[in-house]
């Protein structure tokens, strides 16, 4: 049978709120920019929220989408028709004052602790990113995306999920596991997969 997807073209606000220092004043510093953005022009569809790998999946394969429900739910109560593109980042550079010198100095930032932990996130110019270029890492990336999927699909609410910058995020250290083609060839499985 074919498959009905529905894509609501037009504009939606996008919030720089990422660049705050902790999550929970990054949501209210968000919903206070959609509230008058939204309220101000009646041609927007809705607001694009940006939520890093780290904060949705606190343990491997243990999700918190709590953040992401509230947005709806926030987003609903201005306008039943507002719709919320989820952005994921798997990498961070907003939230440390300085550069990282080894993934590990960086936690809570874009990557999941585990991975970290695991070698799964590398040092890149002015932050950490996702090591996506091993097979291993894009595995998780992909098995986010499955767990968002469950949770929204069919929710009218959700426009869209779409990942951060597809650029490979090439490490600042040698790393014999790196090359942009490898890089993009795990970029294609998480296409594939979607």
């Amino acid at each position: 049978l074919p498959v009905s997807v529905g894509w609501h073209p037009g504009h939606y606000v996008a919030s720089t709120s990422l660049s705050c220092a902790a999550p929970e004043k990054c949501a209210a510093q968000a919903r206070s920019e959609w509230k008058t953005a939204l309220m101000s022009d009646g041609n927007l569809k809705g607001a694009r929220a940006v939520y890093t790998w780290h904060d949705l999946e606190i343990a491997q394969g243990e999700y918190n989408f709590t953040v992401i429900d509230d947005d709806i739910e926030y987003l609903r109560s201005l306008n039943p028709s507002y719709r919320l593109i989820i952005e994921i980042w798997t990498r961070d550079f907003s939230r440390k004052a300085a550069v990282p010198k080894t993934p590990q100095d960086s936690r809570e930032a874009g990557v999941p602790d585990y991975l970290i932990d695991a070698g799964g996130a590398v040092v890149n110019y002015n932050g950490v990113c996702a090591a996506v270029w091993r097979p291993v890492v894009m595995r998780r990336v992909v098995a986010l995306h499955e767990a968002l999927a469950t949770r929204y699909d069919g929710n009218r609410a959700v426009e869209a999920v779409h990942t951060d910058e597809f650029a490979p995020p090439k490490p600042t250290t040698e790393d014999p596991t790196y090359s942009s083609a490898g890089a993009w060839a795990q970029w294609q499985v998480l296409m594939r997969a979607m």
